[in-house]
């Protein structure tokens, strides 16, 4: 809901064409979401909260449009997908075993790890490189389906943790426990139950004209 308020204000930072402006508040995102934390984290001294207003999920909102107008040759977006997810790796394995700290939380959590960012940035670019001749690509149905996808990316970010939240408490008359499924099976299995169950959901709702208007 705080991004959804303060979305006629990052509009108008967006429409002004300065990426000055954007790129400014990205690094000052940057800094507040993921290196104050990770200095928290390192050295046990904070910073007073007032200082950086930008934060949570504010970054990932606006970051896009700005990587519009980026270019990265492939093998660059490759090498750092790869640093991304290996730090990551490393981090959370450093405080899990040698340290025992719960800071092995700030290596995965996509709002405050420097390395998930990095990683993201790689992956979305990479994504947008993918040849338009792709298998099943011109396939009618399967690009149906990936455009449902696609235009509906923000709303399924919204609602996804209240189907995954459903499906964790059984409210739908059968429950997945995300800790009794292996791993190598959870994760696929729930990524897909969740996609598909968010959209349909997402495509129900904007069948009423009221509610269609909020959820864009």
């Amino acid at each position: 809901m705080g991004l959804y308020l303060v979305t006629p204000i990052l509009r108008v930072v967006v429409a002004t064409g300065d990426r000055r402006i954007l790129r400014y508040l990205i690094i000052l995102w940057f800094i507040a979401a993921t290196l104050i934390p990770l200095f928290h984290l390192i050295t046990g001294f904070g910073v007073d909260d007032n200082l950086f207003m930008f934060g949570g999920f504010i970054g990932y909102f606006v970051i896009g449009v700005y990587l519009m107008g980026v270019h990265f040759k492939t093998k660059t977006l490759k090498r750092l997908l790869v640093t991304g997810m290996i730090s990551t790796i490393i981090g959370v394995y450093l405080m899990q075993f040698p340290f025992h700290s719960m800071g092995q939380y700030a290596f995965f959590t996509y709002v405050t790890s420097a390395t998930v960012v990095l990683t993201a940035i790689a992956m979305f670019k990479l994504l947008g490189k993918y040849p338009k001749d792709w298998p099943g690509t011109n396939h009618p149905k399967i690009s149906r389906v990936t455009h449902a996808i696609s235009v509906n990316t923000l709303p399924i970010f919204f609602f996804h943790v209240i189907i995954l939240e459903t499906l964790n408490q059984g409210l739908l008359g059968f429950k997945i426990s995300f800790l009794e499924i292996p791993l190598a099976i959870e994760i696929p299995l729930i990524t897909a139950v969740a996609l598909f169950l968010t959209l349909g959901l997402i495509l129900l709702i904007k069948k009423v004209p009221v509610l269609r208007t909020l959820i864009g």
